[in-house]
């Protein structure tokens, strides 16, 4: 989680006390400068954009991952439900020897708001009550055991239901339906590495056009998803490093203690033309909820799994004894049958939904190995359907979080989230999208840019069954451009796209510099601005002051980055030397440096892009990325955006009850 995040949970106030510690060195006392206004850099460099794949498989991959991982391999296969929903809205009993002792009874769990239930009454089992809605709750009792369990079913009011022919080649001229399938964490090249038969399938079958330049416009999901989702900026874009204006967040400092406007929504738009819309999550604190926002007042959408998620997460262990992993109950498999409900209960209307699993992949590289024979089989299930709609197979961001994150490629991974692209077989043969999405993969491209490809998609085919993809469209109110379209005829690169420096896919040389004295006012810099962020939010008195890490130099120590001399100068102790664990210089730029800093106590390591000027240091965008997992360092800490940062004072089980009472 970046610190640019932090603007949209603590307001204004703290962004202009990070942009003053970190971006004009306010009020770090080592350093000389401290009313600077960084210089836009000129350097030709930035005015183009070398892009390069990052290798899917090298030794230092197959070190590290694991493609035959697979935690349900022991699971409980056997494993049969006491009640199953019969298609029509009942719950009946299975037949099983096992149900006979049991006394069952289910209701209704329906949407009130984003983090609580409405619930139905009651119903004693057998019954033949019909349960109109699409999340049911079952309990069984057998004299002290118990048994929970959550089915789901797509419930479509009868009135809604439109006549129409078996025949579904009237179908042809209407509107296409489309899926957004999120897999969370997942890069371009690591989606090759985890998904190779889903992404085979996807290319044979539907002609899947691989868009291999996608790049992140923020460091997690939030920013990413609204990216996308909604074509808003949720976190400053910091561009003084290039002599422009910043991209001001478009959310006020009570955006989550506010309900979302559903308008801007991109489901909503396609609402507004006559699709049946559809949401599911595998986690009840979704790209609108995290980590403690109102989220939407009203149900978004036609269909929302959210009860199930709410029922689900926030009741311990009750229906994961049964809905579990040993019995080979997977959260994502939950989100893949409602989608198929779905697409079964509207055969005759345009269908726009979004899936967003992640529980499997966002902190584990290996954790998808095992889920791409069921995405294939998934597509393959669906074939008719997906042949004959918008398919977009994406991640938000690249992953964050393990070995990954060590490796030589990790910048690249973590910026590049996957995205494939496919299109109604009715439509291939119109080579207007085809020849544009090709030409299209091949350049620089953002999240906003698919935004505005729905909309395009919206709106298009509002308007003809047959619409016309051959003008370029570059509209003044979107910070995006359709996919499906030519793209303007401008140099694309992160100077002139809504891209944050830090995350910038465009390829620049570097080469190592050796970390000399004047260095180590880098880690300084960081570590006292972190330290000053805390105490503004309120947190210093829970979280340990960080300072650059010490390693001690014995007499038999091995060579270190300085020689004596330059310590006695300093008046250093040469025992000691102060942690900057990685300087790169950028070739063509201006006194710009790539830098990683290690810290203590956690022992946490960050990396950012520092720029000297008039013989200071300062960072360019108030934003770090940890290259390490905080797991329980940060247990004392409630607030989910400042865990990157923490290392409590009290690292006990004290720690772990807040954390629990504030998730």
């Amino acid at each position: 989680i970046g610190l640019c995040l932090l603007s949209t949970i603590f307001g204004s106030n703290l962004i202009n006390v990070i942009s003053e510690l970190l971006l004009h060195g306010k009020p770090v006392n080592r350093i000389t400068l401290s009313n600077v206004k960084l210089e836009g850099m000129k350097d030709a460099i930035f005015n183009q954009c070398r892009l390069e794949e990052v290798p899917v498989w090298n030794d230092e991959m197959r070190k590290m991952l694991k493609p035959d991982y697979n935690p349900m391999k022991d699971c409980n296969k056997d494993f049969k439900p006491l009640t199953e929903l019969d298609g029509n809205g009942r719950v009946n009993l299975n037949n099983a020897e096992s149900s006979a002792n049991y006394e069952c009874k289910a209701r209704a769990l329906m949407f009130e708001t984003e983090n609580k239930n409405a619930h139905g009454d009651w119903h004693k089992l057998p019954s033949d009550f019909v349960f109109e809605n699409d999340i049911i709750e079952v309990e069984c009792m057998y004299g002290r055991k118990e048994y929970h369990y959550l089915h789901s079913q797509i419930w479509r009011n009868q009135k809604d239901k439109k006549n129409v022919s078996d025949d579904k080649s009237t179908l042809g001229d209407a509107k296409p339906s489309v899926y957004i399938y999120v897999i969370d964490s997942v890069s371009h090249a690591h989606a090759k590495r985890v998904f190779p038969q889903t992404l085979d399938f996807l290319k044979r079958k539907f002609d899947a056009e691989e868009l291999p330049f996608l790049n992140k416009v923020g460091d997690n999901s939030r920013p990413n998803g609204f990216a996308f989702l909604t074509g808003k900026v949720m976190a400053p874009i910091y561009r003084e490093i290039f002599g422009l204006s910043n991209i001001e967040a478009e959310f006020d400092d009570n955006f989550c203690e506010e309900y979302m406007n559903a308008s801007s929504f991109v489901l909503k738009e396609f609402e507004k033309v006559g699709y049946k819309t559809l949401m599911t999550d595998d986690w009840h604190l979704g790209v609108f909820n995290y980590p403690d926002c109102k989220g939407f007042e009203k149900q978004p959408t036609t269909h929302y799994s959210r009860p199930f998620q709410n029922a689900y997460d926030t009741s311990g262990e009750r229906f994961m004894e049964n809905q579990g992993s040993k019995n080979c109950f997977e959260r994502y498999q939950f989100i893949n049958e409602y989608l198929e409900s779905f697409i079964r209960a509207y055969p005759d209307e345009p269908k726009a939904t979004l899936n967003w699993a992640g529980t499997f992949s966002h902190d584990d590289s290996n954790g998808p190995f095992h889920t791409d024979a069921q995405y294939r089989n998934f597509f393959e299930r669906n074939q008719e359907e997906f042949d004959n709609s918008f398919v977009f197979f994406m991640g938000d961001h690249g992953p964050r979080y393990g070995e990954l994150m060590r490796t030589s490629a990790a910048k690249w991974e973590t910026s590049n989230p996957m995205l494939m692209v496919s299109i109604p077989r009715r439509l291939r043969n119109s080579t207007q999208i085809v020849d544009n999405l090709r030409r299209n993969s091949r350049v620089l491209l953002t999240q906003f840019d698919v935004h505005a490809t729905l909309l395009d998609i919206a709106e298009s085919f509002s308007l003809s069954s047959s619409p016309t993809f051959d003008e370029v469209v570059r509209k003044p109110d979107l910070k995006g451009t359709s996919l499906l379209r030519p793209l303007p005829s401008f140099e694309r690169n992160c100077k002139t796209l809504p891209i944050p420096f830090q995350y910038c896919l465009c390829r620049v040389d570097k080469v190592p510099v050796e970390v000399e004295p004047r260095h180590l006012e880098i880690a300084h810099l960081v570590t006292q601005a972190i330290n000053a962020l805390l105490k503004h939010a309120g947190f210093d008195d829970v979280c340990s002051p960080l300072s650059p890490q010490k390693v001690r130099l014995g007499p038999h120590a091995p060579s270190r980055r300085f020689d004596q001399l330059k310590f006695e100068r300093l008046k250093i102790p040469f025992m000691i030397e102060i942690q900057v664990t990685s300087l790169e210089r950028v070739v063509g730029a201006t006194g710009l440096f790539d830098a990683k800093v290690t810290v203590e106590p956690s022992g946490s390591e960050y990396q950012m892009y520092i720029r000297e000027q008039n013989g200071s240091f300062f960072l360019v965008s108030p934003e770090l990325q940890r290259l390490d997992t905080y797991g329980t360092q940060a247990a004392c800490m409630p607030k989910n955006e400042l865990k990157l940062l923490c290392y409590c004072k009290y690292r006990s089980y004290f720690g772990s009850i807040l954390n629990f009472l504030n998730p």
